[in-house]
């Protein structure tokens, strides 16, 4: 599905090949007034037309901005568009390698496509469209307009696919000429890497609990991998593994404090894990010859333990704070993880969590479920972005009046 068209001979041959004129019908029109609506209260401050042809409805988008420039493939349009008007920028450039037309990037509050894209291939529209996106500025907006009957060229339906990838659509519109014009802002996108920093529970068969082993030397491994691509990393600390060390191998709990602090040194960030069977209170126990463990599964709930659990995890907020400040003295825990995903039923967890100060989770796993640990997520309304769960299902989200700790679902396959 792609169109193919030889735009110099066109214009060598017709002077107006898709008989454009001024840009005045009814269809630029309704894509101006679209636009207008879009633009800041004092116009955009930098506009980019692509596929100008001779420069028509550029020179219409001009008013709107305080800098236009124009993107034509034809040399011959280009020279006639920059004839006709000279106080717009006209570059001769081939919207499917947009990087060599030297734009700075995030430059544009406005980019404009009308009727370019029939002209690419699937792949070629998705990579021009990422393209587009590393001009504009955070909030700037791209207008994708072309004639959409299908066939060899693509449907509404199609192009809305494509958008939406890389854009939040803030306007979707098919005319009666069958032209689909869309409005939309670049996605926000923030991907966060997140580990559980624990060791083996149970022990897998075949496996011991080596702490230089299992978390360490792993922990280091992939701060250094993240550290090379410039890429933070989120641990979620098993503190209950950490209070058990303090009493039964200081040693042990030194070492890994020591990393913590350094991990947050370096600049990746610590949260709140917990498997309520490691507390010292718990009782779990190690073999230090064989590296095999043994713990309670009575205790493996939050709901299950004996005290209520706003206290316990007031403590635990407390003691991840108190390793971590020495070397960032305004470090807060912000977020909580519910060791195998146990945070059902969830209502009083959440209570706690609100009375402790901690206002996120980050415990469903959509589509996660298991009769042995008790969660069920297969109903889960997200599996990337964050919302606030209802108070009786934490697989729904709660009305606004009703909302209090939000959930950061984890992303699964």
């Amino acid at each position: 599905m792609v169109v193919r068209r030889n735009f110099e001979q066109l214009y060598r041959q017709e002077e107006d090949p898709w008989s454009i004129g001024n840009a005045e019908s009814e269809r630029y029109d309704a894509y101006l007034k679209w636009i207008r609506q879009a633009a800041p209260p004092d116009g955009f401050a930098a506009a980019l037309d692509l596929g100008a042809g001779l420069g028509a409805f550029t020179a219409r988008l001009a008013p709107l901005s305080r800098s236009t420039t124009g993107v034509e493939l034809s040399e011959i349009a280009v020279a006639k568009a920059r004839a006709r008007y000279p106080q717009i920028r006209f570059l001769r450039g081939d919207i499917r390698r947009l990087e060599d037309l030297g734009l700075p990037e995030g430059s544009f509050e406005l980019i404009v496509a009308s009727d370019v894209i029939a002209y690419l291939t699937p792949a070629e529209a998705d990579r021009f469209l990422r393209s587009v996106r590393n001009l504009l500025t955070p909030g700037g907006r791209l207008f994708l307009a072309a004639w959409s009957p299908g066939g060899r060229y693509f449907t509404p339906e199609t192009l809305e696919k494509l958008m939406a990838r890389h854009y939040a659509l803030l306007l979707r519109r098919v005319l009666p000429s069958r032209h689909a014009a869309f409005l939309g802002r670049p996605r926000r996108k923030n991907l966060v890497l997140t580990i559980d920093y624990e060791t083996w529970q149970p022990v897998p068969e075949g496996k011991r609990v080596d702490w230089r082993e299992t978390v360490l030397r792993p922990a280091e491994a992939l701060m250094l991998t993240a550290e090379r691509y410039g890429t933070p990393l989120t641990f979620f600390v098993e503190m209950g593994e950490i209070l058990w060390l303090r009493r039964h191998d200081p040693a042990v709990s030194e070492a890994l404090e020591d990393q913590i602090r350094d991990a947050r040194r370096r600049g990746h960030d610590l949260q709140l894990h917990l498997h309520p069977e490691w507390l010292p209170e718990s009782l779990p126990r190690l073999d230090p010859d064989t590296g095999q463990g043994w713990w309670d599964t009575e205790r493996s709930r939050l709901p299950r333990l004996s005290g209520p659990p706003g206290p316990l995890l007031a403590r635990l907020k407390a003691e991840l704070e108190s390793i971590v400040r020495p070397v960032d003295p305004a470090f807060r825990v912000r977020v909580f993880r519910a060791g195998k995903y146990r945070i059902q039923p969830h209502a009083e967890i959440f209570q706690a969590l609100q009375s402790a100060g901690i206002p996120a989770d980050s415990s469903v796993w959509q589509g996660g479920w298991s009769f042995e640990h008790r969660f069920d997520f297969r109903d889960a309304c997200s599996s990337m972005a964050p919302y606030f769960p209802s108070p009786v299902d934490i697989n729904l989200p709660a009305p606004r009046a009703e909302e209090g700790v939000i959930e950061f679902p984890i992303l699964s396959v």
